[in-house]
């Protein structure tokens, strides 16, 4: 065995098959083995480097009789989704309780990471707003309107399939005439999530999404969206926009970074996670905006190593694989549910 295969990391990479076993089999191409992937996953080990790690892929099956079983080495828990994936998450707890082994983004505190438990969690943060978020099953939307109502939730309101994410099964419900639209979701009897929406438009009429990322203790910015729509993702951005974005994300550090870095420090004290993203809204003055904030964002890829976003994607491997090799650093360091 080399000296390099010697000191890799041994790792225990987690993912979970969904709770409706509706999951993808791929090759992973650290270990060559099959796993499940699922839009639930947070993607990280597809991005190891060619060494330092030496990854046992396991897959979680959420029926009680298919035991979990662990190679020496402590855990990363790539399943990110507990709406996806919540009975996966309950069992893989279970397990590492009962491993005493360090885990990277520990399922206890991925569970409390569904939309409405990160609005109340988050909720009461000096210079973070965080929109009103309800929980109801899409049933008569009549009764839906009542619901809403009786919470207090103004329209107009964001509504999508819990466990859908990237903007998908996503409508904005400007009032309650417009209910009806919610069978265009095709989730009858699913949970929905019902947010406030926040019109976070820009004084020269454009809306701005960063995204930030949270490895350990540190925090970088991922991008900067600029465009013309309030429903923003990179195929959306506005025309024009390049300059701007560059910009921010070299000048991050030194001009929004150190006003967002308390926030961002009790985002990640609230939530106990290792590494996630948050999608949010900077205005030069005032509140930051929170959209979401949890670990399933796509963070990593990036297929263009001549764009603005390759720096800052570089910087975020250099320091999540850093920590990934220091398990003594991770939040969770025994496997015992540290989560109040």
């Amino acid at each position: 065995m080399s000296a390099a295969a010697m000191s890799a990391q041994r790792l225990n990479v987690v993912v979970g098959i969904p709770d409706d076993r509706a999951g993808r089999v791929a090759v992973d191409p650290v270990s060559n083995l099959l796993r499940v992937t699922t839009d639930g996953t947070a993607n990280i080990s597809s991005y190891f480097p060619k060494q330092g790690f030496a990854a046992k892929i396991v897959n979680i099956d959420p029926a009680p009789s298919v035991p979990v079983r662990f190679e020496p080495g402590p855990i990363l828990n790539q399943i990110a989704d507990p709406d996806r994936c919540g009975r996966s998450l309950e069992k893989l707890a279970a397990a590492v309780a009962e491993s005493g082994r360090a885990c990277f983004n520990h399922p206890r505190a991925i569970l409390a990471t569904d939309r409405l438990s990160v609005a109340q969690k988050l909720s009461g943060i000096d210079g973070l707003h965080v929109p009103q978020t309800l929980r109801l099953t899409l049933d008569d939307t009549a009764a839906l309107h009542e619901e809403i109502a009786a919470a207090g939730l103004q329209y107009p309101v964001l509504a999508r399939v819990a466990g859908d994410h990237g903007g998908v099964s996503l409508l904005k419900i400007d009032s309650r005439e417009e209910l009806p639209t919610l069978c265009k979701l095709n989730a009858h009897g699913k949970a929905i999530y019902l947010t406030a929406f926040h019109d976070f438009v820009s004084a020269d009429g454009r809306y701005r999404q960063f995204r930030i990322v949270v490895v350990g203790d540190r925090f970088f910015l991922r991008h900067l969206l600029v465009g013309d729509s309030w429903l923003l993702h990179s195929k959306r951005r506005g025309a024009g926009t390049e300059e701007e974005e560059a910009q921010m994300l070299e000048g991050f550090d030194s001009t929004l970074g150190p006003r967002v870095a308390p926030i961002v420090k009790e985002i990640t004290r609230r939530l106990d996670l290792d590494y996630y993203g948050i999608d949010c809204h900077v205005p030069e003055d005032g509140e930051m905006t929170l959209f979401e904030a949890n670990a399933c964002m796509n963070i990593l890829f990036n297929n263009d190593p001549s764009n603005m976003w390759h720096r800052p994607n570089e910087r975020i491997k250099d320091a999540l694989f850093s920590l990934l090799k220091r398990p003594g650093a991770w939040r969770d360091r025994t496997g015992r549910d540290q989560i109040a």
